[in-house]
C-alpha cells in the first residue's frame, strides 16, 4: 500500500489483483487495463508499490520481483506502462 499525494489516497493490489485507489471511502479500480496481464502472473504475493514524482509528474510504480515485471500508472495521462525487466 502506498500513500498517493497527488490523489490524496492510498493505492494498492487488492486481492483480487486489481490495482485499487480509494477515494474516501470508495474503492475505484485503476488497472482495469492491466487486469489481464496481472491476472496472467504466477506469483503477485511479493509485490512492492511506491508512489514517486518524476520531474512532477506523478506515478504509481508497482514492482513484481518474481515475475520479473515493473508497472506505473501515471496519474496525469491515466495511463499504465510497462517499466522495465527485474533482473536479480
Amino acid at each position: 500500500m502506498a500513500w498517493c499525494a497527488i490523489e490524496d489516497s492510498y493505492v494498492w493490489l487488492d486481492q483480487n489483483r486489481q490495482v485499487v485507489l480509494l477515494k474516501g471511502r470508495t474503492p475505484i479500480p485503476l488497472s482495469v487495463t492491466m487486469s489481464k496481464f496481472i491476472q496472467e502472473m504466477t506469483t503477485v504475493s511479493d509485490a512492492i508499490g511506491h508512489y514517486i514524482e518524476i520531474v512532477g509528474r506523478p506515478f504509481y510504480i508497482l514492482q513484481f520481483p518474481t515475475e520479473g515485471e515493473t508497472l506505473a500508472y501515471d496519474f496525469t495521462a491515466r495511463q499504465w506502462y510497462q517499466l522495465a525487466y527485474w533482473n536479480t
